[in-house]
């Protein structure tokens, strides 16, 4: 009952926002209790929401691979090379701050 009990509230721990305060001011420790979170703009969530379609299809190439014959690997990779510039290049920026 105890492990239950300990598993159980593990699942409530969570940098989330919730709607039981109660149950936050009891679960949450105080220190990240005291730390504001930034509520996330629209905008944000649209980019986060790209950027997720991104990973999607990544793993949907990822699944086509063993369809593919030698040419189509190779052109597929020149193809890609581009993208992983641009990629770094936009991760970069975006740490930076630009």
């Amino acid at each position: 009952m105890a492990l239950m009990a300990s598993i159980y509230g593990l699942l409530y721990l969570s940098s989330a926002e919730v709607e039981n305060k109660e149950l936050a001011v009891a679960i949450i420790p105080p220190i990240r209790r005291a730390k504001e979170t930034m509520p996330a703009t629209g905008e944000l969530i649209r980019l986060i929401n790209y950027v997720d379609d991104i990973n999607t299809t990544l793993r949907r190439i990822q699944a086509s691979l063993p369809g593919l014959d030698a040419e189509e690997r190779k052109r597929l990779a020149e193809s890609l090379q581009g993208a992983d510039t641009r990629i770094h290049e936009l991760q970069h920026e975006v740490e930076k701050g630009k």
